[in-house]
């Protein structure tokens, strides 16, 4: 044992210190350390210490580990909230250049290069003005066309322009950039729809400030210009109560659009101008807020998921649907006068007449629009429109095939025998036509078309093609002569040469595919030194462009 004042030892058993002489308390001896004579004291040098360490050890791993976590937690937390401020901060800028309608401001919000010429242009031309339809104010119109009396011209039931298969619409197209010529096609009618073929050459494109110079297989597509062929299904419903009138057309737009029209408005719009003057309406922007519209909405879909805290996500949902809704205008559509116009059109070639409605609005963005409609509640067709300064349309020509008796479509007659007009089935077309082939009279055919700048003809010319090729079997005596006529766009150089490259694929056609003797047909081009119409205007430059058959 030892001494708990001096530390020296001790024997067993003795009451004082032998060194210092203090007394000698058995209970404050201590052991020697390692015996195992007494345990040690939690916490002691020889007990406690190395517990004590191992402990420390492992707690201060699990707080770094924590820490870590809690600092990826802020870091994505403020990642994520940053981004969300970023995101809305360039959803308003593209918005306020969205506003602008100017692609040159787009471009440079979206880190791209502004293109040359990219500000709005404004259209030159006015919408049409035309005179009042001779029938009471407010009547329904009935029966046939005026100027089309007797011609057979008049659908089933008063249909003015029944809603069939077969139907073809033709509208010339005037955009910031140019004007085209549009084609529209009824290919199928059921119960519960209505199917639509779109095409279209030389549609104006704004320049794409973040295209390459190239596209991926190496050829250059016609600078500002495409083509679309796009179709559109249009639900039974949506004719007859939808107050969405959705005018434009893409490949990459959904075939079938619920609650929208495409070919005219519904026959609800239609009433209610008639009875109540005015309509809840909306319609697609025109010029680059339409261009562009597809386009914002994709932005618009990076706020979507975006963390942030509640007034910011609040904040981007506010902007995200004041984005989506930039390319559609909503309007307290008004109709114009209570009578109806004279719309001037080509009818199955013929020139006539047609009642139309015409009604105007003022969008919420304070954007005015003009519309003609077709007075059949039928068929309310679009006859033509004006969105602001930068789209106009106008129906230049509707085709269709008279049902026959046995529910036909009025062509089975088109390649008849050798008789007279090519058998009882020849369409009022094809009568007309032989008719004045009879009298050495020149026909304008409008049903043939081409791809623009090209004498390709396209697939929608095959009804009038039967139809002369039926009139020619009839009288294979005949001599006729093909004539190409254009308008004065481009210049009389390659409008002459253009007119007569047109009338050498029409004779090209007529032989090898109809079988038409070569000697029957010759061909002649005069550019735009015969024009049947105005150039001043995009309707009348499109009734320049044309095919004349002429009896030799």
């Amino acid at each position: 044992m030892f001494c708990p004042k001096c530390g020296a030892k001790t024997d067993p058993g003795t009451r004082f210190c032998q060194s210092c002489g203090g007394p000698l308390d058995a209970g404050r001896q201590t052991s020697p350390a390692g015996s195992g004579s007494a345990p040690a004291a939690p916490g002691s040098a020889t007990g406690g210490a190395p517990g004590a360490a191992k402990g420390s050890g492992c707690g201060k791993v699990a707080l770094v580990l924590a820490g870590i976590f809690v600092f990826l937690v802020v870091a994505v937390i403020g990642g994520l909230v940053y981004v969300g401020y970023r995101a809305k901060k360039k959803v308003d800028e593209v918005k306020q250049a969205y506003k602008s309608n100017d692609i040159g401001k787009m471009a440079e919000v979206l880190g791209g290069k502004a293109p040359a010429g990219s500000g709005s242009e404004k259209l030159k031309e006015a919408f049409p003005e035309f005179k009042e339809w001779p029938g009471a104010a407010g009547a329904p119109a009935s029966g046939a066309p005026s100027g089309a009396a007797g011609n057979g011209n008049g659908g089933p039931g008063g249909e003015l322009v029944p809603l069939r298969k077969g139907l073809t619409v033709v509208t010339a197209v005037a955009q910031y950039a140019g004007d085209y010529e549009s084609i529209k096609e009824i290919v199928g009618v059921t119960n519960d729809s209505v199917t639509m073929n779109y095409s279209a050459d030389n549609v104006p494109e704004p320049e794409n400030p973040f295209a390459k110079e190239e596209s991926p297989g190496g050829a250059k597509p016609k600078p500002g210009t495409r083509s679309v062929h796009a179709t559109r299904r249009i639900l039974r419903e949506d004719l007859q109560n939808a107050r969405e009138y959705q005018q434009n057309f893409g490949e990459r737009m959904p075939e079938t659009l619920p609650g929208t029209t495409a070919i005219g408005v519904s026959a609800a719009v239609l009433n209610d101008l008639k009875t109540k003057g005015e309509t809840a309406f909306s319609y697609q922007q025109g010029g680059l807020m339409g261009a562009l519209g597809g386009l914002l909405n994709g932005i618009g879909a990076m706020t979507d998921g975006m963390g942030g805290n509640a007034k910011d996500k609040e904040e981007m949902a506010k902007s995200k649907a004041e984005m989506e809704k930039l390319s559609k205008a909503n309007c307290q559509l008004k109709r114009v006068g209570n009578k109806d116009a004279a719309f001037p059109v080509l009818l199955n070639n013929e020139p006539v007449e047609l009642p139309a409605v015409r009604a105007a609005c003022t969008s919420d963005d304070n954007t005015k629009a003009d519309f003609y409609f077709l007075d059949d509640p039928d068929n309310p067709l679009s006859l033509a429109w004006k969105l602001g300064d930068t789209d106009r349309l106008q129906v230049v020509n509707i085709r269709y095939a008279p049902a026959d008796e046995n529910g036909g479509d009025g062509k089975k007659g088109g390649k008849g025998g050798s008789g007279g007009g090519g058998g009882g089935g020849a369409s009022a077309e094809a009568q007309q036509m032989e008719e004045k082939l009879a009298k050495k009279e020149n026909v304008k055919v409008y049903g043939i078309y081409f791809d623009f700048a090209s004498a390709k003809i396209r697939p929608q010319s095959k009804p009038t093609l039967d139809e002369i090729a039926g009139v020619m079997r009839g009288h294979r005596d005949w001599v006729l002569r093909v004539e190409g006529h254009t308008d004065n766009v481009g210049g009389d150089a390659f409008n002459q040469g253009l007119s007569e490259q047109r009338a050498a694929a029409v004779k090209k056609t007529l032989v090898e595919d109809y079988h038409i003797p070569a000697s029957n047909l010759t061909t002649a081009g005069y550019g735009a030194s015969r024009p049947a119409d105005t150039n001043e205007t995009m309707e009348g430059r499109a009734r320049n462009r044309r095919v004349e058959l002429a009896r030799q």
